[in-house]
């Protein structure tokens, strides 16, 4: 039953959404460095 909800709520979400803003956002995003902890790890750390 959580799962049908949860899959209602998702669904009534993605109606509201507005797709100009979304790529407005993302548009915006990088350009700057990861702060520290938010790198992606190296091969020479992934095990």
């Amino acid at each position: 039953m959580a799962a049908l909800r949860t899959k209602a709520y998702f669904r009534e979400r993605a109606a509201r959404a507005d797709l100009a803003d979304f790529d407005r956002i993302l548009a915006k995003a990088g350009g700057e460095p990861p702060r520290v902890g938010d790198e992606l790890p190296t091969e020479e750390t992934t095990p």
